[in-house]
């Protein structure tokens, strides 16, 4: 009897012990926890397709979620705006580019090139490969996905590249180029005008010129 008594005793305490574990790993204050904390989601609110002459295309259906792949036709352009809680961020894609959501928890918004050309207009952390470019502006990314390499243009604000334990801050009015792997090659200026005839069209979309 004091047997079964000592096995009953020994397993609601190991049963208590898991329920606590379980209960502050989950936040809960009777736990010791910090309180349950809901994450913000961001979710795609607005999008808008142009054909490469500027016309409206019929809106297709995406979603936003992380591992979503968002690709554009050959003859479209996309425009996708998120409802962040206190900043929508405006992705501008063009013809033949692939963009992937892979966070979208509140502000926290980051995104894969996986090749193209896009344009940024916000705060948002866009991933290529090895390297991480952290953007607070308006920025235009091109990911030459075949070369691995890349070029970025900040037009207005500042963009933060993160490459392994470096960074490198690019200002308003000034372009890179560099590696999205490692070895990483040295960052070097570039030039780059939202006017040269294979991209105009889509600047002046993008940038509503």
């Amino acid at each position: 009897m004091r047997n079964r008594t000592t096995i009953s005793l020994t397993v609601i305490i190991i049963t208590l012990a898991i329920i606590v574990l379980v209960g502050h790993r989950l936040g809960y204050f009777w736990a010791g926890g910090d309180g349950v904390i809901t994450p913000e989601t961001t979710e795609l609110i607005d999008v808008f397709a142009a054909t490469t002459d500027s016309h409206a295309a019929d809106t297709p259906l995406l979603t936003w979620l992380p591992g979503e792949i968002i690709s554009t036709p050959t003859d479209q352009f996309y425009a996708l705006r998120t409802n962040g809680p206190t900043n929508a961020p405006i992705f501008n894609l063009d013809v033949n580019s692939q963009l992937k959501i892979v966070s979208t928890d509140g502000d926290n918004i980051t995104v894969d090139l996986i090749t193209g050309r896009l344009v940024v207009d916000g705060k948002v952390t866009v991933v290529v490969r090895d390297t991480s470019i952290a953007i607070d502006g308006v920025a235009t990314l091109v990911n030459y996905s075949w070369l691995n390499k890349m070029d970025v243009s900040v037009l207005s604000g500042s963009a933060n590249i993160h490459q392994g334990q470096y960074s490198s801050l690019v200002k308003d009015n000034h372009a890179v180029s560099l590696d999205t792997l490692t070895p990483f090659e040295a960052i070097k200026p570039t030039t780059f005008s939202v006017d040269a005839a294979s991209v105009k069209t889509f600047y002046d979309w993008a940038l509503g010129r």
